[in-house]
């Protein structure tokens, strides 16, 4: 064997070794080590006894990997490198189908949100910062509109199970929950800069709706409307590269 390939071997051999280490050392812990009802913090605990082993497992192998010659170093070096890649694969491939899982199960979940539409419009001069004028979703149609303040109107699709869906809902129940508080949030709808239309169609009847005309001092006095305007201006900027 030249030196270059035991050096490899070596290598791999101790590699596989921490991998081993970790396994045992969480499978060990999971087993016996963690105290009962120790709820979130579990798998926290199994991590840590994981990490213990594979740092033992570590150590242990680069003393072997050192010591051991010949004979005795390959009959130690493969059946641990064997054992390492079939755990590193095992453990790859089962993180790959749990990331599966939860994609497919958050999809499931934003797929199941109740339907709403919005329009947020710049009544007056409107924020500065504002890219636009007015923003429009439709959750029947899953379509947006939108005209920039240079007076070019786009539009397209939004995913049922994207992300951004979700982000304009999450949005709308603030300001939901801030009507439920105050009728009139904003006062004198005279001076208002902004108008925010809305209506989330639950699950089950009545359907939730909101109007509230903001004015620049109430957008800096209530979270829930800067959020909302905020979330919408975030949504038109990750949409806005594939607005036709």
């Amino acid at each position: 064997m030249t030196t270059g390939f035991r050096r490899t071997v070596a290598v791999l051999f101790t590699l596989c070794a921490a991998i081993c280490g970790f396994a045992a050392g969480a499978w060990l812990g999971a087993r016996f080590l963690v105290p009962p009802g120790s709820g979130l913090a579990g798998p926290a605990i199994v991590l840590g006894y994981g990490v213990v082993g594979a740092v033992a497992a570590l150590i242990v192998g680069i003393v072997a990997a050192w010591r051991l010659k010949g004979r005795a170093f390959h009959l130690a070096a493969w059946p641990v490198i064997a054992l390492g890649i079939v755990l590193g694969g095992s453990v790859s491939y089962a993180v790959f189908k749990a990331g599966e899982e939860r994609d497919a199960y958050l999809a499931g979940q934003r797929a199941s949100l109740p339907v709403f539409e919005l329009s947020l419009a710049v009544t007056g001069t409107g924020p500065a910062t504002l890219p636009f004028t007015r923003f429009d979703y439709d959750g029947d149609t899953h379509e947006f509109g939108v005209r920039d303040t240079a007076g070019v109107a786009c539009g397209g699709s939004l995913s049922p199970t994207s992300e951004e869906k979700l982000t304009l809902l999450v949005a709308l129940r603030q300001v939901e929950e801030l009507l439920a508080r105050e009728d009139e949030p904003c006062g004198d709808a005279a001076q208002a800069s902004l108008r925010l239309d809305f209506t989330i169609r639950e699950h089950k009847p009545p359907d939730t709706t909101g109007a509230v005309a903001i004015t620049e001092a109430c957008l800096a006095r209530h979270d829930a409307l800067s959020g909302a305007v905020a979330s919408i201006e975030t949504v038109y900027g990750q949409l806005r590269p594939n607005c036709r």
